[in-house]
């Protein structure tokens, strides 16, 4: 049984690379843009406080006292602001905020889907490209019994800040219709996929008996 753990307000302590490559996943290479935004100020945390002792120790070099109080006042204003800069982490938030955006649990959206564990991959790259989040997944101790090969029951839901589903059965449908594109042998809300089957235009998926 998956456990649901009580809301938080803000995003996890990310790692910051896996949450980069994350984000991707569900972005693709619009997310690129934090990153480098975000090296403005992952740079500048070290580098500030470094200036500001080579600009005090310049300034200061005649030994005159209002140069030496200057050179003083450089140093420190600098050292405080590159450590302002490393406690806000705005690298960091540029990229946690936005993949909590994605992540957040919202587990009224919650849709049960069994997978092969080999497809975990595949199936997490499809479902978060199309903005459902992989919330959780575990290994089943009693897989199905006409479906042996479905190992892995996953929890996926759906952000509430990207949340276009209709309703569950939309949801449903939808989840059905990734996993179907992504070629992953699957169970929807208790609905097979087959790889080889294709969704017709409305969405719906055909019933299997």
């Amino acid at each position: 049984m998956f456990e649901v753990s009580a809301p938080q307000l803000g995003p996890p302590d990310y790692l910051y690379w896996p949450a980069v490559r994350s984000l991707r996943e569900y972005e693709g290479n619009e997310s690129v843009w934090r990153v480098i935004a975000g090296a403005v100020p992952f740079v500048a945390a070290p580098v500030v406080p470094l200036a500001g002792a080579f600009a005090s120790i310049y300034v200061g070099a005649d030994l005159k006292t209002f140069h030496v109080a200057l050179g003083v006042v450089l140093a420190t204003a600098s050292s405080s602001a590159g450590e302002i800069l490393r406690r806000r982490r705005d690298w960091w938030r540029l990229v946690a905020d936005r993949l909590w955006s994605f992540e957040r649990p919202n587990p009224a959206t919650s849709v049960s889907v069994q997978i092969r564990e080999a497809d975990r991959p595949l199936a997490q790259v499809a479902l978060r490209g199309a903005h459902f989040h992989p919330a959780a997944t575990l290994r089943t101790g009693a897989t199905p019994l006409d479906a042996p090969d479905l190992t892995s029951q996953v929890r996926v839901e759906e952000p509430e800040a990207w949340d276009t589903s209709s309703d569950d059965a939309n949801r449903i449908d939808r989840i059905y219709a990734v996993l179907t594109a992504a070629g992953v042998r699957a169970r929807v809300g208790g609905r097979d996929v087959f790889p080889a089957q294709t969704p017709d235009a409305s969405g719906s998926r055909p019933e299997h008996t």
